[in-house]
């Protein structure tokens, strides 16, 4: 956590292009001001920010489709799981100062898991199976057997 003049410093320093823009940085303030603000937020938010201009550039309101694209936009599983929290934080802020926003859920997701088939092996082509590739562990194999 920041306090103080650097966390200021840092809102100001970044900057955002997006009809968005005033409310991230007025989020930005009032959390350096609580003394609850994290370096990495800033940066997470100018990227929504350049997202929203690349993709929704015409967008005021922070909708579903484009929380969620943003947050399904993240390289990995940890990164969507912090554009989460990131989004959910900004969406009840957005609420909390009475503009009408969408609030990502704490149940929601962006991982989409991909399906592959279920093999199910009788005996008959497990034994095959395991002739073929022994085990490094004999004797795991035998009880399984």
């Amino acid at each position: 956590m920041y306090k103080g003049g650097l966390a200021m410093n840092a809102v100001y320093s970044t900057t955002y292009n997006s009809h968005f823009a005033p409310h991230i940085r007025s989020m930005l303030e009032l959390k350096a001001t609580l003394g609850r603000y994290y370096k990495n937020l800033a940066f997470n938010l100018q990227s929504f920010d350049r997202f929203v201009c690349c993709n929704y550039p015409n967008e005021s309101n922070l909708t579903q489709k484009l929380a969620e694209g943003w947050c399904s936009d993240g390289e990995s599983a940890t990164g969507s799981g912090y554009r989460m929290n990131v989004m959910r934080d900004f969406g009840k802020y957005l609420v909390s100062v009475g503009i009408n926003a969408f609030v990502l859920p704490s149940s929601w997701h962006p991982i989409t898991r991909q399906n592959f088939p279920i093999y199910l092996l009788n005996n008959r082509y497990f034994i095959r199976f395991t002739d073929r590739n022994p085990s490094p562990c004999p004797m795991i194999m035998s009880h399984v057997l």
